[in-house]
């Protein structure tokens, strides 16, 4: 009778030690959750900051900042400019710019898009700007006036 006592107080200390550790892990879990829930909401506020499909105004008469993002006409797909007064390779024109597919990036050269002011529709998103790239923008413009003459 002696050890059915001694063995159910220790199954009795056992399950009271296994129960404990189950409610550690619920809580572990809890926070599991809520840590998931933050990051969530984090990514959701880093996407609310990327560029959206509207209207950005901005002269396109004037060559654009690289980083820029543009629709063009007939074309569905989104383009981001990293280049200006680029020539094409194969048809050894003269474009005002060169753009890649908008979010890929640089895939391969055959991916390039080459184009003029003149094709682009909307401007999604203005790329980065500063004195030194005006300067260079500038720069650039008056090496394509130079060449239409």
């Amino acid at each position: 009778m002696k050890n059915i006592k001694v063995i159910l107080c220790i199954t009795a200390l056992a399950f009271l030690a296994l129960a404990g550790c189950s409610t550690n892990t619920s809580s572990e879990n809890k926070n599991d959750e809520e840590k998931k829930t933050e990051e969530k909401t984090s990514i959701q506020k880093e996407n609310a900051s990327q560029p959206t499909e509207k209207d950005v105004d901005v002269d396109t008469s004037q060559l654009l900042p690289i980083g820029t993002v543009v629709k063009l006409k007939n074309i569905k797909k989104p383009v981001m400019v990293y280049g200006q007064n680029q020539r094409q390779e194969s048809s050894q024109k003269i474009f005002d710019y060169v753009s890649v597919p908008y979010p890929e990036g640089n895939i391969s050269s055959d991916y390039n898009v080459f184009f003029d002011r003149s094709r682009i529709e909307k401007v999604l998103y203005q790329g980065y700007d500063t004195p030194e790239g005006e300067k260079f923008l500038e720069e650039q413009e008056k090496q394509l006036a130079s060449k239409e003459m």
